[in-house]
């Protein structure tokens, strides 16, 4: 048994999502709408539309977690710091951002953490070339300037 799951990769994907619906279960049965944080500016609109529809916003937030876990799981992979038949970094990302019942929901993190993954990306890119490029440098404040404006709080 153990076999079939350390070589099989979609089984583990299929496990981690099965996990991941048990652990968001909550969020589907009794949704909640985050309140009191600090949105940034370019989540005024879209905070309005999703407090009118707390479901749809938990059904956003969980695809966002499992999209940001396959993320991480492909940059890790990519620059040779796990082995390619494993989704164990994506498991603990999930079980992480799962961990509280007030993170059940659609908050600010969740879409910092999306911009936060791709600076790292970014970040270890450059260590594959000799010299840092305008562009990457560029790229990088891009990332870090629409995080501030997601959640103030994300450069902190």
């Amino acid at each position: 048994m153990i076999q079939l799951f350390k070589n099989n990769p979609l089984l583990q994907g299929v496990i981690i999502v099965v996990i991941a619906i048990l652990l968001w279960y909550p969020a589907w049965i009794n949704p909640v709408v985050a309140s009191g944080l600090d949105n940034g500016y370019l989540l005024v609109g879209l905070d309005n539309f999703l407090n009118s529809c707390p479901l749809l916003a938990s059904i956003i937030a969980f695809l966002i977690v499992l999209f940001e876990g396959f993320l991480l799981n492909a940059i890790l992979y990519r620059h040779g710091m796990i082995q390619n038949n494993t989704l164990l970094p994506m498991f603990m990302y999930v079980l992480a951002m799962s961990a509280s019942v007030d993170s059940l929901s659609f908050t600010p993190m969740v879409l910092v953490n999306a911009v936060v993954l791709g600076m790292l990306y970014l970040m270890l890119l450059q260590g594959t070339v000799p010299a840092v490029s305008p562009i990457t440098i560029f790229s990088l404040a891009a990332l870090v300037s629409i995080s501030v404006m997601l959640y103030f709080p994300s450069v902190v």
